[in-house]
């Protein structure tokens, strides 16, 4: 089955014979081709996406559900000749918010690590030796983040950042509604 040609951008689907899923995507966008491939496993549940050689998803199934229990855990990155560039493995909570990125080679090896407060809200990070924290006011709206030992706090009117102090500066952040631009 071929897509409709909108302007250089061409999409052609192929689809299994034996099953009728979607088994390969090929995009050509203004002549350079996108190859995007599917792999499925047991009772047709998506195993894996190839997009070309240059990154792969796994996914992951829950053995007497069925159901996928998470998000992939593997996305590798490849050059074109599909040699392994370097690969992520990243961990989710029960809610599906990612908690740890390591190397997939060595997933003792963590590049990054972020937490969540009760509300869901991302309260803490680590990221290539950097360390970010964050809180939040009654009405769950941002009110300071801290970047290694530089603290910005945040002045808000119960939504949008209208001010950050912090790092040797401050910053005033205005929102021009449609009335004000028109008496610019």
């Amino acid at each position: 089955m071929r897509g409709a040609d909108c302007g250089t951008t061409t999409l052609e689907y192929a689809y299994s014979t034996t099953t009728g899923l979607l088994s390969s995507l090929n995009a050509t966008v203004q002549n350079s081709s996108i190859p995007v491939t599917y792999t499925y496993q047991g009772t047709n549940q998506l195993r894996s996406k190839a997009i070309g050689s240059v990154m792969t998803k796994a996914y992951n199934f829950g053995t007497s559900s069925g159901y996928r229990t998470a998000l992939p855990n593997f996305v590798n990155y490849r050059d074109p000749d599909g040699n392994l560039i370097y690969g992520d493995y990243c961990l989710y909570d029960g809610n599906g918010r990612i908690v740890s990125i390591a190397d997939s080679g060595n997933t003792s090896s963590v590049r990054a690590t972020y937490g969540y407060d009760e509300q869901g809200q991302l309260t803490s990070a680590a990221v290539g030796g950097t360390r970010y924290t964050y809180t939040y006011g009654m009405a769950g709206v941002r009110s300071s983040k801290t970047v290694g030992s530089t603290t910005y706090k945040y002045t808000t009117l119960s939504g949008p950042v209208t001010r950050q102090t912090g790092g040797n500066a401050i910053t005033h952040h205005k929102k021009i509604t449609d009335r004000e631009r028109g008496r610019l």
